[in-house]
């Protein structure tokens, strides 16, 4: 949910550009959108939003761009699961060890 919220709220900051970017041009907004809206990189709208406000970008290899990039992997994982075998886990291997650090473990279930 908090993916679909982060994708929903900068589609919205580009569908209403008069609100939040009132000194822009109109045209080149629509046009802008049109090439953007089918984009699945999220954090490169975000991204877009900073610079079109000359704002500073999230440092990329910070936080909070590394938490909503870990958070949007675990849900690219959940909802576009590819199974891997046991002896070849090396994607499921690499995003449980990114997570490990960020998830608190149930106290009541061992191991």
């Amino acid at each position: 949910m908090s993916v679909a919220a982060l994708e929903a709220y900068i589609n919205e900051v580009f569908v209403d550009y008069q609100i939040y970017f009132p000194d822009r041009d109109a045209v080149i907004f629509e046009l802008l959108w049109e090439a953007i809206k089918k984009s699945d990189k999220t954090l490169d709208k975000y991204q877009t939003a900073l610079k079109l406000n000359r704002v500073s970008l999230f440092e990329i290899g910070k936080n909070p761009y590394q938490d909503a990039k870990l958070l949007i992997g675990l849900r690219n994982e959940l909802v576009h699961f590819k199974p891997e075998w046991d002896d070849d886990a090396n994607e499921h291997i690499k995003l449980a060890t990114k997570l490990e650090s960020k998830i608190d473990f149930s106290p009541f279930v061992e191991g």
